[in-house]
């Protein structure tokens, strides 16, 4: 993990976030959180921010980011 956004990662999320950013605002919601196991059997945490809260979890996640690769580079120094 880096701080440094991947492209294509990035690319891959926004490509299946269309139908879920419909579902949301059919429902009237502007960021939702999904926690479970992925069909691979793999533990995930799925969080979308749409319309006005896009830029604000945008801005959090980014931070989130930073700061896990900031633990991972301090524990791999010791």
């Amino acid at each position: 993990m880096t701080a440094k956004p991947d492209p294509n990662l990035g690319q891959a999320m926004l490509a299946r976030a269309g139908d879920l950013a419909h579902a949301m605002l059919a429902k009237g919601q502007t960021v939702h959180v999904a926690s479970g196991v992925t069909p691979n059997g793999n533990s995930c945490t799925v969080i979308y921010g749409i319309g006005w809260m896009a830029e604000p979890l945008k801005d959090l996640g980014a931070a989130f980011v930073r700061k896990v690769a900031d633990m991972r580079a301090e524990a791999s120094n010791n």
